[in-house]
């Protein structure tokens, strides 16, 4: 509020001031006032940022988690489906696959004829990954069946067998295999196992 000196005769012939009120002007802000907005501001966009990246994070690990398992389930079922169509199996690189060479102690090294198409057809780990080869394939060479970030620290075959009481054989094979993948700094482990028996005995 000012005052304006407007000039009117009074009765005492003087002059005498008339208010007048300034309308519609705010207060504008301070710059401490803008500096702790500024401040809030950051904080809640740091907070905020944070958040979505550590959702981003977990998004991204999981679904590598997710790839790595789908990827080595997938190996282990595609070794099952070709056990369930094997004859003659045995462990290790070398044999005549005449008849099921038993080996309670385990190999990482399986060998067995597809009754099938009577090819051979073999599984090993090498390099921290499962492969395969299959001779009726030209040519005939071990492939992996495993990602590269999949790391297959540990694959054994065993085979045994078992006898129903009416002196016929059932021989199974038991595959267990320890794997890891690492996502950033984080490493996840997976122990799996599976048995798989022949539908086609030896004898």
């Amino acid at each position: 509020m000012f005052w304006l000196n407007r000039e009117r005769r009074g009765l005492s012939g003087g002059f005498t001031h008339l208010p007048v009120r300034r309308g519609g002007l705010g207060r504008g802000f301070t710059l401490v006032e803008m500096i702790v907005s500024l401040g809030l501001f950051s904080l809640v966009m740091l907070v905020s940022v944070s958040a979505v990246l550590a959702v981003v994070e977990t998004n991204r690990h999981t679904r590598a988690v997710k790839n790595a398992a789908d990827n080595l389930a997938f190996a282990i079922d595609s070794i099952s489906r070709a056990l369930k169509f094997a004859t003659k199996v045995y462990c290790g690189e070398s044999g005549t696959l005449d008849e099921v060479q038993i080996c309670p102690e385990g190999n990482s090294f399986l060998t067995f004829r597809d009754y099938r198409t009577g090819e051979r057809v073999e599984y090993r780990l090498y390099q921290n990954a499962i492969q395969r080869k299959d001779t009726s394939q030209k040519p005939a060479e071990f492939i992996p069946i495993t990602a590269p970030e999949v790391v297959v620290n540990s694959l054994v075959f065993y085979v045994t067998d078992e006898s129903d009481g009416a002196a016929k054989t059932r021989h199974k094979v038991r595959l267990n295999v320890e794997a890891q993948s690492s996502v950033g700094n984080k490493t996840v482990n997976f122990n799996l196992q599976t048995t798989v028996a022949l539908r086609r005995d030896a004898n």
